[in-house]
């Protein structure tokens, strides 16, 4: 029921590595209002809980390792990464 042709919407973690901070990063290619069906709000609505609380996962892992572990920035993000990985893989989102 989209109007928008391209209306697709994404959401990705990201680490704020300088603040310190989890953040959400939203995709969306629409710059104008579009409506969409219940059902696609609601899908929307998950891709955004998902990232969420993959984001503040991610904090922890990086947290934990700098904290814990007294990893550098950088092995600190590795890890996160390799995290990441195994949490898209587990979901399917990567073979």
């Amino acid at each position: 029921m989209s109007e928008a042709p391209e209306a697709r919407f994404n959401a990705t973690t990201v680490y704020g590595a300088l603040s310190d901070q989890p953040l959400v990063e939203v995709d969306c290619p629409a710059a104008f209002p579009f409506k969409v069906t219940p059902n696609e709000a609601r899908g929307m609505a998950y891709v955004l809980l998902e990232a969420a609380e993959a984001s503040e996962m991610d904090a922890i892992v990086y947290r934990w390792m700098k904290g814990r572990m007294g990893a550098t920035v950088e092995q600190s993000a590795r890890v996160m990464a390799d995290f990441r990985t195994i949490r898209d893989t587990l979901r399917g989102e990567h073979p």
